[in-house]
């Protein structure tokens, strides 16, 4: 019996090793299959009954597959960008049909090549689908633990895409040593009465082509007047040095020097008209004078203007400031009640207002005495203060880039205002909307940094485009800090413009992160995340089985199915552009031929061997 015994002993080392050769035939043969799991032989022993101290039982040998699901196998990089690998543990969750339903098994895999079908749906080389979860503004849905959360990742449903601008930041420098804006400060040396009067600040009072009229109380009160305002100067020092104003135009500032004499320099006479002649009547005696700027004050040589008047009105000068005459444009004195006389020298001009109680109905002749003239001071073209601009493109609802220009004006000390134009679109040059009038304006400390920032959003309407109306917000920096608008000395420097928004763009393609994200890209640099791939978990993951096209199905030995995101829970990370190698060792599985082979020479030359024995012991009944 025991000769027998060897013999099946040697069948099942030739079984033992045929079926491992059949495995290593396998590895070889799919050493460069993508994601492909290689397969061990895992020999153990047969025994028919337990060994005596005087008799043995042969009983032989028998090998199992063992598999090798959760080796890692190397990475390599390919130039697909729908390539995919895991650096770690889990599965790829893909699906038979592009559209799973009823019947539809769910699939897991580490073979990664994925392309896109005809219709767009990623499918890997062995026809299976890929599966993801689909995000909705970037969020997951709800149950991501269950399968019919997911669907089959689809590259080709994505239209171009617009994003409108709603953010927008400025980082930028305005030079501390920038003029101020305001009204033109005019040296009262123009009207030569006044003399030691260095110089007048106007600055900030008024408005341009008022008059200032300067009067003194004989004793030590300088009075300014603009209209219905007055600023008063006490001059009692009656020292040469700045003097500043009270009264409703406080904070006026007149120079004296040495020179000043204080009676002689300023007048107190008013403006007087007088009708030598004619039926003209006039209320009053203090014509209204306006629209002075400084050019008229130098001209105004004479005390006096003589004038003529038709049967009808019609005024003419008959003497007056040099170079001087009536404008056409001057109001006859044929009807009763203010009539506007404009006295040009085809530069310059000014006003004088006449209240007419009786309309001229002969000729007549009437005079303006004009002396208080020399002791006023016009207020001229308004000095601009440092003015500085940035451009920022934005985008409307339809995806059209429009320019809006945001001007940065210094009115004072450390004080400038800003102001944002309407938007142009940047392919014409033509106004495109507009922008809600709002005040904007920056204080600085200091150190260069804001003290106050009034900057509230930028709302445009009336888009021309047709676009839905637009709110940006902006951010120019932060109080007490450098991170935005700064004002230093030196130029104007644009430090940076940073905006949100995006023109029309096409769908170019998708991007896979290392989070599992599928990224939808759009050539106007544009980014819209659209999937999640899961990675499934599996306690004994070789205890998974095998399908067909590097696939594997859940067993009651590999445990349930889990689905975690990428680098959670102990699942491995997603390589995009990368594919997974076979994780089988060429020179092992050559090495492992040979020993097979041998061990298989072996058990043939068992069966031999007790052949040979068998035919010895018939031989003995011969």
């Amino acid at each position: 019996m025991s000769i027998f015994g060897a013999m099946f002993s040697g069948v099942t080392g030739l079984n033992a090793q045929s079926q491992a050769l059949g495995m290593i035939a396998d590895n070889i043969s799919n050493v460069n299959t993508v994601g492909y799991k290689g397969t061990t032989a895992s020999f153990s022993t047969l025994v028919t009954q337990a060994a005596s101290q005087s008799t043995f039982t042969p009983g032989g040998v028998r090998a199992a597959p063992t598999q090798t699901i959760d080796r890692q196998g190397l990475l390599q990089s390919s130039a697909s960008k729908s390539d995919i690998a895991i650096a770690g543990n889990g599965f790829f969750l893909v699906n038979e049909a592009a559209a799973p339903a009823q019947g539809n098994e769910f699939l897991f895999t580490r073979a990664g090549s994925f392309s896109p079908d005809k219709n767009g749906d990623l499918v890997n080389t062995g026809g299976y689908y890929l599966q993801g979860w689909p995000l909705t503004n970037g969020a997951l849905p709800t149950n991501t633990s269950v399968l019919t959360s997911v669907q089959t990742i689809n590259v080709s449903s994505f239209a171009g895409t617009a994003t409108a601008t709603t953010t927008a930041s400025i980082a930028l420098n305005l030079p501390s040593t920038a003029p101020n804006s305001g009204n033109g400060t005019i040296n009262t040396t123009i009207s030569t009465p006044l003399v030691g009067v260095t110089n007048l600040d106007l600055n900030g009072f008024g408005t341009v082509g008022q008059t200032a009229k300067v009067t003194y109380n004989g004793t030590n009160t300088i009075t300014v007047t603009i209209g219905a305002q007055t600023g008063t100067f006490d001059v009692t020092a009656q020292a040469a040095q700045t003097y500043v104003s009270t009264g409703t135009l406080a904070g006026m500032e007149i120079n004296l020097d040495g020179t000043f004499n204080f009676a002689a320099a300023i007048a107190t006479a008013v403006n007087t008209d007088n009708v030598t002649s004619g039926t003209l009547a006039l209320a009053g005696a203090v014509p209204v004078l306006s629209n002075f700027d400084a050019a008229d004050l130098a001209a105004l040589d004479a005390t006096a203007m003589a004038f003529s008047t038709t049967a009808g009105g019609v005024v003419t000068m008959t003497a007056g400031p040099t170079g001087f005459s009536v404008a056409a444009s001057s109001q006859d004195l044929g009807t009763t009640g203010a009539r506007v006389i404009t006295i040009t020298d085809g530069t310059n001009s000014f006003d004088v207002t006449l209240d007419v109680t009786t309309a001229n109905t002969t000729a007549s002749v009437f005079d303006i005495d004009l002396l208080e003239l020399q002791n006023s001071v016009g207020i001229g073209t308004a000095v601009t203060g440092a003015a500085f601009s940035s451009a920022v493109q934005i985008f409307d609802s339809l995806g059209n880039a429009h320019d809006l220009v945001i001007q940065y004006t210094k009115v004072g000390t450390n004080t400038w205002n800003i102001n944002v134009n309407d938007p142009v679109l940047a392919s014409t040059g033509a106004t495109s909307g507009t922008v809600a009038p709002v005040v904007r304006s920056i204080t600085f400390n200091g150190d260069g940094t804001p003290a106050t920032i009034v900057f509230p959003p930028i709302t445009i309407s009336a888009w021309t485009t047709g676009a839905n109306n637009s709110t940006v917000t902006t951010n120019v920096g932060t109080v007490n800090q450098t991170n935005g608008i700064t004002q230093f000395a030196g130029q104007f420097a644009l430090n940076s413009v940073d905006q949100d928004g995006a023109r029309y763009g096409g769908f170019v393609g998708v991007s896979i992160g290392d989070d599992g994200i599928v990224t939808a890209l759009f050539d106007n640099g544009e980014q819209l995340q659209v999937y999640q791939l899961p990675i499934v978990m599996f306690a004994n993951p070789n205890g998974l089985e095998a399908r067909n096209g590097n696939a594997y199905s859940q067993t009651d030995r590999s445990g349930d199915i889990i689905l975690q995101q990428a680098n959670a829970g102990g699942a491995g990370v997603v390589a995009s552009s990368a594919l997974e190698s076979a994780n089988v060792d060429l020179a092992e599985e050559f090495t492992k031929m040979i020993t097979t082979q041998r061990a298989y020479s072996a058990s043939a030359k068992v069966i031999t061997t007790a052949d040979d024995m068998l035919e010895e012991l018939i031989r003995i009944r011969r």
